[in-house]
Parts: C-alpha cells; structure tokens; sequence
C-alpha cells in the first residue's frame, strides 16, 4: 500500500511539473527573441524562458503575458550564458513575470531605453506581479530616452539586486503610477540621476540601494515625488505621492542627494549621504495638482558634508517636514555649525 501511495504520488508530481515548459531563445533556438515566442503563444503560465548566448537587438513589444500567483512565468538567461539585449523590451498590462540574471546594454545602433513595463495608459490595465531581479542595466545614449528603466503602472513589484551604470544623458530608473514596490539592493553609478518616484504612485520601500556620483547639474541623485501630467494619475489619486520609504541607502558624491517634492507622508530615514556636490536635501513643491508637502520625517541619517553643507528649496508649512536624531557633521571642517539653508 505504501509502495502505491508513493508511485502515485511521484505521478502526479511529475504530471504537475510536466506542464510546465522551457521556451529556449537565441542563435540556432526556435524562437528568436521573445515576442517571437509569445506572438504564437509559446509561453504559457508556470514555463521559465531561456534566453541563450548571443546578442538580442531590435524593440520588444509584448502585451498580456501572464503567469498566476502559483504559476510564474521566469524569464532568465540559459546557465550561464553571456547575452546581450539591445534595442527596448516593453511589456503592457503584464502579471506575474520574473526578470533575472539579465543583461540590457546599449549600443552605438540602439541608443534609447533599455527595459520597461507598464499599463498601456490606462490604470484599468495595470500590471501586476513584476520581479527584476540580478540583472544589469547600462549604456543609454540617447537623451530623448529620458529613462533606461520604467515601471509605469505596475502593482505589487520587486526591483532588487540590480546594476544601473552609465547613462550619462538621461536616468537610470522611473517609477509612474506604480504602488506596493520594493526597491533594494540595487546599485547606480554615473547617471544623469538615478530617477524618481511620481504620478500618484504610493506605498514603495527603497531600501538598501547604494548611488555613486548619480547626479550631473542640476538633477539630484533621486527625487520622491515631482510632477506628473493630469492624464497620468488613476482616479482615486490625490496626491503626487504619498508613503514612500527612502531607507538604509548610501549616496555618494554627485551633484544633489535627495529631492522630497510635493511628498506627502514619506519617511526618509537611516541614510547616509556622503560629500554631495550642492544641495544634499531639497524640499519643492513641484506638482500642478497637488503641490503642498505635509507629514514628512528626515530621522536618523548621517550627512556628512564636503565643500557644500547645503539644503534647499521653497518656503514650505511648518508640518512639511520633521527633522530628528540626524548626524551633521563636515569632512573638511574642524569646527561646523550645521547644514546651510536658503
């Protein structure tokens, strides 16, 4: 009996795992690239994507793919192969997908945006269960590109463990729209800025991410909150942006740290900023709709000052922001009497 329940059991597993499929991509595979593979419906809930040694160029379209809370679809390179992608990969009104272990690099033919995601312009269709995780962002050249990476209308999203290097005309990372994200672990280095968070989008924790020199005159290494456009928001916004968690992160050097604009309810907290070139905070209130900060906290991080120990902005209410337990402290000053404001 024992024998029998074991056989069966062993059936039905191998029957479960049996439906899910592995989708090769690349040189010599039968698929070329991946909207080959989902334009014949070649990938199904539960498969994982392989994409194979070689370059991957050319604009990427890819609309409704989507996996389920216990089928994901993963999308990863095969072992470990050397790959290149070029060229844009956009997916619309997508739901549990996983990105990893990917590589999008630009190039002297492919110059513009590298990766994004988003709801086809309509948060009716937003996506949903978006994983980026371990891959490698670099080398966009073209300014009209604005960003190398977008998420525009995306729920419940984890970006982590990434690398966003060298995008010296534009920035490395945008968040439009979007709520319930974690972004950690990521890495950005020589950026025009490392990007922002707008447009309604609420409830992000960034944590733990590290920016080295990731702001050019006059961008700040990342900014919560802005301006959005009013076609951008979903209807029951009414706010920029509201509970963003910017914790644990390290920005060095740079033009500007950190930008709260048009904020509401965001905490800023265990940070270290290092030796910024100008303003290391700014305090605006940038959006059209919905300009006035409120309920902000700048608690515990340690701001360690270079040339300038400098912080900045327009005249704000009194409840805009709560500074305490904060570390000031000059690198090249023996005696220092604190930050500087306009």
């Amino acid at each position: 009996m024992a024998l029998k329940i074991h056989l069966t059991f062993g059936i039905l597993f191998l029957s479960y795992w049996a439906c899910f499929a592995q989708v090769h991509l690349g040189p010599g595979q039968k698929y070329a690239n991946i909207k080959d593979a989902v334009n014949v419906g070649a990938i199904k809930p539960g498969d994982t994507v392989y994409l194979h040694k070689g370059s991957y160029s050319g604009y990427q379209l890819v609309t409704n793919l989507k996996g389920s809370p216990m089928r994901w679809i993963v999308i990863t390179r095969y072992q470990n192969d050397v790959i290149d992608i070029s060229g844009g990969w956009q997916f619309v009104s997508c739901a549990y997908l996983r990105f990893q272990h990917l590589v999008f690099r630009g190039n002297a033919i492919n110059k513009g945006r590298l990766f994004s995601v988003d709801n086809g312009g309509s948060c009716i269709t937003q996506s949903k269960f978006i994983q980026v995780d371990s891959c490698y962002f670099s080398n966009t050249t073209d300014a009209a590109a604005i960003v190398a990476f977008k998420l525009a209308g995306v729920d419940s999203f984890v970006v982590s463990n990434n690398v966003f290097k060298d995008f010296p005309v534009c920035g490395a990372m945008d968040y439009n729209t979007c709520r319930n994200g974690v972004i950690s672990g990521n890495r950005l280095e020589n950026c025009l800025t490392g990007g922002h968070i707008k447009g309604g989008s609420s409830n992000i924790l960034m944590e733990r991410n590290i920016f080295i020199n990731a702001s050019q005159p006059s961008w700040v290494a990342f900014e919560l909150g802005g301006d959005t456009s009013p076609q951008f928001y979903c209807p029951e916004d009414r706010f920029e942006v509201k509970n963003l968690k910017f914790f644990s992160n390290i920005i060095i050097g740079g033009y500007r740290g950190v930008a709260l604009s048009s904020a509401r309810e965001c905490k800023v907290i265990n940070n270290t900023f290092y030796s910024c070139g100008q303003a290391t905070l700014r305090f605006l209130t940038t959006s059209i709709l919905y300009p006035q900060l409120y309920g902000n906290i700048v608690e515990n991080n340690i701001f360690a000052f270079d040339q300038s120990a400098y912080f900045n902005g327009g005249t704000q209410p009194a409840d805009a922001v709560v500074f305490d337990k904060n570390i000031y402290y000059s690198i090249i000053q023996g005696v220092f009497n604190g930050p500087y404001w306009d």
